[in-house]
C-alpha cells in the first residue's frame, strides 16, 4: 500500500545517510524493510550507503 512506500522512503533515507544500521534485520520491521528493498529488481537494496563508502 501507499503508506508502506512512504514509511519505507523515510527509513531508506535514514539507512543511506546513517553511519550505523538503524534497523535490526532480525526484527519484524527489518524483515518488512528487506522485503521492500527486494521489490522492483532490488534497486533499493543496491543503493550505496554511508557505511559502504566508509569501509
Amino acid at each position: 500500500m501507499f503508506a508502506d512506500y512512504v514509511l519505507f522512503g523515510i527509513l531508506k533515507w535514514l539507512d543511506i545517510v546513517s553511519a550505523y544500521k538503524p534497523i535490526d534485520d532480525a526484527s519484524s520491521v527489518g524483515q518488512w524493510f528487506d522485503r521492500l528493498e527486494g521489490l522492483y529488481g532490488e534497486h533499493a537494496a543496491r543503493v550505496p550507503t554511508v557505511r559502504t563508502r566508509i569501509s
